[in-house]
């Protein structure tokens, strides 16, 4: 049976053919946005996954509360020093409509401001991620994966751990920058690389890492996803589903107006034209039948001899 893909660039799918063996997994998904639109972890969540979400922007925080109940969801930011930090959420400037984006970097929502957005600000919790694990997970739980996306603060996320101490099987950074797309990995990745962890496969948007422990998962990293993955993506779905409500909602359209049209006045009324329209039609096609087998015997006959 095919898998759904919802994440934004299949980081999901390469995730599940290297940890599809697991049961019950665990994740902790370090910007987690939503529950659904671009999630990593929905497609595990519907495996019988859990896991933790972090999502300082407390729209998104509500959603993820209300559709994540097997989840541990969390409204505070992950940084390298336990605190507040001052979070920068992302509107657009027409509709005031939040984008769900939020940042910390405020470097970054400076950009975001000269691009045309509004910029919202708030004081959040932060946390690092050795508080989270200690405080909030179980210290022997095995993290199965972990996915960072946190719109420029990756350094600080990474920072926040003990990585000799608590190894993730499998770390996935977003490795952009969100203002100009621009390749970021070099500021942070040492951080992983030094701890043992093996870089194993690139999105162009995300980088994916194993842990020493781990090994035998970098086989999985070597192909994109493919045919063999088995999989359909969510959005293609929801474009069928949405072309096929249209259509029944036309043919449905479509009935209303037909039968209306069968018991109003002026169809009752044309009913003896229909019927003689029909009578005539099906005489002359009965003409048609005798008399042309007659004209054609007659034109063979004249026919000149060679």
């Amino acid at each position: 049976m095919a898998v759904v893909s919802y994440a934004q660039n299949m980081e999901d799918i390469m995730l599940w053919r290297a940890l599809k063996h697991v049961e019950k997994g665990f994740y902790i998904d370090v910007g987690a946005y939503s529950p659904d639109k671009d999630s990593v972890t929905k497609l595990f969540y519907e495996k019988g996954w859990s896991g933790v979400n972090i999502e300082p922007n407390s729209e998104c925080h509500t959603e993820l509360v209300q559709k994540r109940p097997r989840d541990k969801n969390f409204c505070f930011a992950l940084s390298n020093k336990s605190g507040q930090a001052e979070i920068n959420i992302l509107s657009f400037a027409e509709s005031q409509v939040s984008t769900g984006l939020s940042t910390l970097d405020r470097n970054l929502a400076t950009k975001h401001i000269a691009a045309g957005y509004l910029v919202k600000t708030d004081l959040v919790e932060s946390l690092t991620l050795v508080n989270l694990i200690e405080k909030y997970i179980t210290t022997t739980q095995e993290i199965h994966f972990l996915k960072i996306d946190v719109e420029g603060l990756e350094k600080e996320v990474i920072e926040g751990n003990n990585w000799q101490r608590y190894q993730p099987w499998i770390v996935l950074v977003e490795s952009i920058s969100p203002a100009d797309y621009e390749e970021n990995h070099l500021d942070w990745e040492y951080l992983l690389t030094s701890a043992g962890y093996h870089f194993v496969y690139a999105d162009q948007i995300n980088r994916f890492y194993i842990s020493p422990k781990h090994p035998e998962l970098r086989a999985a990293f070597r192909y994109p996803p493919n045919l063999f993955d088995g999989f359909v993506i969510y959005n293609h779905i929801d474009t069928l589903l949405q072309q096929n409500q249209q259509s029944s909602a036309r043919l449905k359209k479509m009935e209303v107006d037909i039968n209306t049209l069968l018991i109003s006045r002026s169809w009752k009324i044309t009913q003896p034209l229909r019927t003689l329209s029909r009578l005539l039609h099906s005489f002359f096609h009965r003409l048609k039948e005798i008399f042309l087998p007659l004209t054609d015997s007659k034109l063979g006959g004249n026919k000149c001899k060679s």
